[in-house]
């Protein structure tokens, strides 16, 4: 089955779904669990206005979310993609909410009393606010609008509850600030090698990140300026005051849940798109502390509804934002403190004795190395072999988490060696391995640089040899084919020390004595 056709019946799955979910009737035991939640003393008029509330923001909700996931499945056939994610939904369920609610606040009539003979109980305690108390009586208030008064929010919900969307476009605007600040200092220090467990590529999706954290910021100015609205607009035609604010309560608390969970998608997000520059156990960490806030944030969202009642106290709400973000912080430590290399090339300074042969002279050469290499395994006549041994220093502190990866390059032509070996328990062997940052940390290496072919970028894979780090002398021997008149000055012999995830931790040009 094609592409194409998959999509089209996620399509109309998609939309039956969602209109089976928008046209299905508000059920008693819904309304129910309304009132229970609010506190509310249901009346016959009482429940009829919940209702009509219900099913009115659930159609909206509901067409915001069909339309993001047509959008989505639409957009990804030209890729060959059909899949649903997350941001596009929540997005789409954002924007159907506001459109609810400024259809509410356009259809604004008259408020009519509450009716004598249904009349409530008292109403649950409110925080109180500070500074002067707002009239409730909506059908006269005339409140000036202003964006950053808490005053009017803050009669409806708790007064923390009211600053959680700016605190959530704050901190955005704090993540991003460090994002492009870092990757300032890092290009203004150009000249440096970076941490192991940054990249070379740190800062090329800064552009991205960024758009990333104003996505979040928009969302929590966005959903502050919304709640403002509701708290301050009329009444819907026909609703009691004690319905109406109930409403205002509900509408408010949604909201501000949905969009932290929605903002906070964002900057993980942005956290993504700093990963990319990103290496080693930094890189590992970053990625699992991306998957767990993933489900914090879900449980942020769910404690943010729970909590959002006007007496509501915020006890497991803060106690998952702090730990979301001392999570993040300590992985990302975590990840550059274990990048750290155990030890600097100075305490291993590596030394290689080094002698050029051919395949005639190779026999004889090798004995003047130490080495015992078979006859007649390199090319023509015209190859030019080299034999070293290199020697190191073990240092005192451990030598496990990395290896030595040895390089030779013929500086005339700036390649690598084909073929090199050294020597494995009973055996002669090499590897090829691939480090496509160690040409932009050193420029020495640019013969490890991608070479373009038609519309690719390839990069070639270093032909290596992997000296153990506990011992101190290690033999190895290769060749460069059609090498005639090279001279031991024409090579460079180097030593990159690499973690397990293949972070460089440092490289060094070898000193080399011909013998």
């Amino acid at each position: 089955m094609s592409l194409p056709v998959i999509a089209v019946f996620m399509i109309m799955g998609v939309c039956l779904v969602c209109l089976l979910a928008a046209f299905r009737p508000v059920t008693p035991t819904r309304i129910t669990r309304f009132a229970l939640r609010h506190g509310l003393d249901l009346t016959p008029h009482r429940a009829a206005s919940a209702v009509a509330y219900l099913t009115h923001t659930r159609h909206w909700r509901t067409l915001g979310t069909l339309v993001a996931a047509v959008v989505v499945l639409l957009a990804g056939l030209p890729e060959q993609r059909a899949s649903l994610e997350a941001l596009p939904l929540l997005a789409g369920w954002l924007a159907g909410a506001l459109l609810a609610e400024l259809r509410i606040h356009h259809s604004a009539g008259p408020l009519p009393a509450d009716d004598p003979a249904h009349a409530q109980p008292a109403p649950a305690a409110k925080v109180p606010a500070a500074g002067p108390e707002l009239d409730l009586d909506v059908t006269t208030r005339r409140v000036p609008f202003t964006v950053f008064d808490q005053h009017a929010v803050a009669e409806l919900v708790p007064r923390w509850f009211a600053r959680v969307p700016l605190v959530l476009a704050g901190l955005a605007v704090l993540t991003t600030a460090m994002a492009v600040t870092l990757s300032n200092v890092l290009a203004a220090d150009g000249d440096a090698v970076p941490h192991a467990g940054i990249t070379t590529r740190f800062g090329e999706g800064l552009g991205r990140a960024v758009w990333w954290g104003v996505a979040a910021v928009a969302v929590g100015l966005v959903v502050a300026l919304a709640n403002r609205q509701i708290a301050r607009r009329r009444a819907r035609a026909g609703d009691a005051t004690s319905i109406d604010r109930v409403i205002r309560v509900h509408s408010i608390a949604a909201l501000t849940s949905i969009g932290v969970l929605f903002g906070g998608l964002c900057l993980l997000k942005q956290l993504g798109v700093v990963a990319e520059g990103l290496a080693g156990q930094t890189l590992v960490w970053v990625s699992h502390v991306g998957t767990a806030c993933t489900l914090g944030l879900l449980f942020l969202a769910v404690a943010l509804w729970r909590e959002s009642e006007p007496a509501g106290r915020p006890r497991w709400t803060p106690a998952i934002a702090v730990v979301l973000v001392v999570a993040t912080m300590s992985a990302i430590g975590v990840g550059v403190w274990r990048d750290r290399p155990p030890y600097g090339p100075e305490q291993v300074r590596p030394v290689v004795r080094l002698r050029l042969s051919d395949p005639e002279h190779l026999e004889a050469d090798a004995g003047i190395v130490g080495l015992h290499v078979a006859d007649g395994v390199f090319g023509g006549k015209d190859s030019r072999i080299f034999l070293g041994r290199l020697h190191v220093s073990v240092p005192a502190d451990g030598t496990t988490t990395g290896r030595y990866a040895l390089i030779v390059i013929d500086r005339r032509t700036n390649r690598i060696a084909p073929v090199i070996s050294t020597r494995h328990p009973g055996a002669w062997g090499s590897e090829a391995v691939r480090l496509p940052d160690a040409w932009l940390r050193y420029p020495w290496l640019s013969a490890l640089a991608p070479i373009q072919q038609g519309d690719k970028m390839l990069h070639p894979d270093a032909v290596t040899v992997y000296p153990d780090p506990a011992e101190r002398s290690t033999s190895f021997f290769g060749h460069f084919p059609d090498a005639v008149g090279m001279r031991p000055s024409d090579l460079l012999v180097a030593l990159v020390f690499h973690g397990p995830q293949d972070q460089i931790y440092w490289a060094v040009q070898v000193p080399v004595t011909v013998v």
